[in-house]
């Protein structure tokens, strides 16, 4: 008990250098809850919201923070976050839990902190450039990701890709201490618990290039 709590005290101030080290400032002010509204649904999906059962997810859903998102097999959906933190795309069988959703002024116009879980699956899209008081970051199991500006895909094992822009992420290894690690693109490159920081291989590319393209039938 007392070595996870210790982790957990550690894992909290890599958070912090973290969030320091991807360019987020304080001079927000006036933040309100923003909520997150379905674009796309192919197949099916539920969603709890304040701790709730599970329901089916509808045409014109809206999400706020503490809601939970599930995609069942052979099914993607899309939640726009706004303008700046984009549109987040769950394939299929994934778990995300929207802990934090806030929307503000600040010192360089609109900002916002959006935070997630990534319970299951895997989730992409794309963070537009904002003046550096925002904050975009996916928890995963094993540790977690902040997404300063561009193209990314990332899943709950800890595998991020980034074909443009620059992103972190602190990968908590089953024994040992947090490790921090920086991605920047061009050219596209990924993180893997197993390797580290790598170049992304051109399929690789494709791929993610691929799903960020593709069209869900409107939700």
């Amino acid at each position: 008990m007392h070595m996870q709590r210790t982790r957990l005290q550690t894992l909290a101030v890599s958070l912090l250098l973290l969030a320091l080290m991807t360019g987020i400032a304080n001079g927000v002010a006036a933040a309100a809850e923003a909520k997150a509204l379905l674009l796309g649904l192919l197949g099916s999906a539920q969603y709890s919201h304040a701790g709730g059962p599970f329901i089916p997810v509808k045409k014109g859903a809206v999400f706020e923070s503490g809601d939970v998102i599930k995609t069942e097999r052979g099914s993607a959906a899309d939640v726009f976050f706004g303008p700046l933190a984009g549109t987040v795309r769950l394939t299929e069988s994934t778990t995300l839990v929207i802990e934090k959703s806030i929307a503000a002024e600040g010192r360089g116009g609109a900002a916002f902190e959006l935070n997630l879980f990534l319970r299951e699956g895997e989730i992409l899209g794309r963070v537009e450039r904002h003046g550096g008081t925002s904050r975009f970051q996916v928890k995963v199991p094993t540790g977690l990701g902040a997404i300063a500006e561009g193209q990314y895909r990332i899943d709950s094992h800890g595998y991020l890709v980034l074909l443009d822009g620059k992103a972190a992420y602190v990968h908590v290894p089953p024994s040992g201490e947090p490790v921090s690690h920086k991605l920047q693109a061009p050219p596209a490159t990924y993180f893997s618990p197993v390797e580290g920081v790598r170049p992304a291989p051109a399929a690789l590319v494709k791929e993610v290039a691929n799903q960020n393209r593709s069209k869900l039938p409107k939700g």
